[in-house]
């Protein structure tokens, strides 16, 4: 879509424009928007002018914005007005979604050069999509391949977990599944895993069975991982990702919640999941 004319309210970009810049390039976001104070302040609790700041050994005005889960310092250079540089604490939020043992995790946006009314070439605006990307619709239909499983009997597999360790799908038949198809490298994986492990929890003494499947990748280095993430989680190993192959995975985290009559209930392709994934456990044990 068209960008607006003029500066808008951030709330007026359209997604996933708005969302990128208010994370990975606030000084942008506030040369874009109406009002760069009220975008900044907006949704904290406490906005305060802290001791000033060197940065690169100049000078710079530092400002503070703190709320429940967020906080972050803005370094603005005095003679420009623009924005130097943005620490963010990411602590709240690593420690909201399980890890309790993260002392620290800072995010700097170091904006080491920045040249006002500068001049734009039409060239710097060229794209090209880049080396193995796909197209929305191509990975929508790919999601639909998974999710066509929905109201079918889930397929059948064998895997061995980290002790080597046979688990047959069959063997569960009666229960409500969960299977989780992760990989170390995935970010959103490790983000989403202890939620899944916490739902386990809840639910193992009305007779959840939660499965983390990992694609590919050596039991040596699934194993340090998955004690930190989710150590009351059986841990399976699809080597060869055949049967993540067969529930139609694309792209991961993908979880699959399965009935007692061995029916797909429910997949979501994604994190920030939990709270409907522990919705279709519940209706699952319900029936």
């Amino acid at each position: 879509m068209d960008a607006p004319k003029e500066r808008v309210p951030s709330e007026q970009y359209p997604n996933p424009m708005r969302d990128v810049l208010q994370m990975q390039n606030v000084s942008l976001m506030c040369a874009l928007v109406d009002d760069a104070g009220y975008f900044l302040a907006e949704g904290m609790k406490e906005v305060a002018k802290g001791p000033d700041a060197t940065v690169d050994g100049k000078p710079a005005t530092v400002l503070t914005f703190k709320a429940d889960k967020a906080a972050y310092r803005v370094m603005v250079d005095p003679k420009t007005h623009l924005i130097r540089q943005v620490v963010v604490d990411l602590k709240p939020q690593i420690r909201a979604s399980g890890r309790e043992d993260v002392e620290h995790a800072w995010m700097t946006i170091d904006y080491t050069k920045v040249e006002p009314d500068a001049k734009v070439a039409g060239a710097q605006f060229a794209w090209a999509a880049p080396l193995g990307a796909r197209d929305v619709g191509a990975v929508e239909e790919e999601v639909a391949e998974a999710k066509s499983l929905i109201g079918k009997a889930a397929p059948d597999f064998t895997l061995k977990d980290l002790e080597g360790k046979p688990v047959a799908l069959a063997d569960d038949k009666g229960s409500v599944v969960v299977l989780d198809f992760w990989a170390t490298w995935c970010g959103p994986c490790k983000v989403s895993l202890p939620g899944l492990n916490k739902i386990y929890k809840e639910f193992q003494a009305k007779g959840l069975k939660v499965y983390a499947i990992d694609l590919e990748e050596a039991k040596e280095k699934v194993q340090p991982v998955a004690a930190r993430l989710i150590p009351d989680l059986r841990v399976l190993l699809d080597e060869k990702s055949e049967v993540a192959k067969q529930f139609g995975v694309s792209g991961i985290p993908q979880t699959v919640v399965i009935g007692k009559d061995g029916k797909v209930k429910k997949v979501f392709v994604g994190s920030g999941n939990e709270a409907n994934i522990k919705a279709a456990v519940e209706a699952g044990l319900g029936e």
